[in-house]
């Protein structure tokens, strides 16, 4: 795998970062994942570091050099959120369908 440089690493989880809604993160064994439509990238754990990979079209670039830590538990806490606004949407999307239910006539 070529080598992805600290800076465009860096560069990469920034955007991430500010638009993480757009990137389809997901929390699995293996680390966090995702992607857009151009991009797919992960961050893992392998022995006691953290790797930052990124693929486009077809060739994966990696980053070891970083200290990607704070990045992973940044990103999870971010997944955590965004989860929870969507249980909290659903919820609410619940609660009007049953106002909209009770408020019909029998």
């Amino acid at each position: 795998m070529p080598d992805l440089k600290i800076q465009e690493a860096t560069l990469l989880f920034k955007k991430i970062h500010s638009n993480p809604k757009s990137y389809d993160l997901k929390v699995n064994e293996d680390g966090i994942t995702g992607r857009d439509e151009k991009i797919s990238f992960r961050l893992y754990r392998y022995g006691e570091r953290v790797a930052f990979e990124v693929t486009i079209d077809g060739l994966t670039f990696t980053n070891t050099t970083g200290e990607w830590n704070n990045a992973m538990i940044m990103l999870g806490n971010i997944i955590k959120k965004i989860d929870k606004e969507q249980e909290n949407f659903k919820i609410e999307q619940a609660i009007d369908k049953l106002r909209k239910y009770l408020s019909e006539e029998n």
